[in-house]
């Protein structure tokens, strides 16, 4: 038997190995993830100064709360809800006692960032949006610069949401 031919064969093979998983490596280093996570409830509570008789009312917020797991920068362009007849619902930048957040958002590896949504305006678009059933649960979606849409899809349906607003005695229309 021709040993030569043989370990000409396993190099070529080996060979081969190394190069697909030098290809895969290269992929996985420019791999963009971007953790969603929906937060239903969210307070801003101002501190109030030591003497100071004034009340300081605290706002609640919805929202998505990101955080870039990959190994790349995202920057985000914008978020909303994705509707039952295929359509997208934008989310307006809001403003919170922290400021307005600067848009486009840079997420750099490992940051994060809130974006928020005053939880009675939530409640109200949920609650008069025929786009979304009473018993589906919600879609949310983030668009980052390249046009890479990211996904996340709530615990809770739309009729869940609406009564936990009515039991804690938010107004809405």
């Amino acid at each position: 038997m021709d040993w030569s031919v043989f370990w000409e064969a396993a190099g070529a093979i080996a060979t081969f190995l190394a190069v697909c998983v030098a290809l895969w490596q290269t992929k996985y280093t420019n791999k963009k993830r971007l953790k969603i996570t929906f937060v239903e409830k969210m307070c801003y509570m101002p501190t109030v100064p030591i003497g100071s008789m004034g009340y300081m009312p605290k706002t609640e917020y919805a929202g998505l709360d990101i955080s870039n797991t990959g190994n790349r920068k995202i920057i985000v362009q914008s978020f909303g809800l994705e509707l039952a007849n295929g359509s997208k619902a934008v989310i307006a930048p809001e403003t919170t006692p922290l400021g307005t957040q600067k848009w486009p958002i840079e997420l750099d590896i490992e940051e994060s960032a809130f974006l928020p949504w005053n939880r009675k305006l939530f409640i109200s678009f949920i609650n008069n949006e025929d786009g979304i059933m009473l018993d589906s649960k919600l879609k949310f979606y983030v668009v980052d610069s390249t046009g890479v849409t990211y996904h996340c899809e709530t615990d809770k349906t739309k009729n869940q949401y609406l009564t936990n607003a009515k039991k804690d005695k938010i107004e809405f229309k």
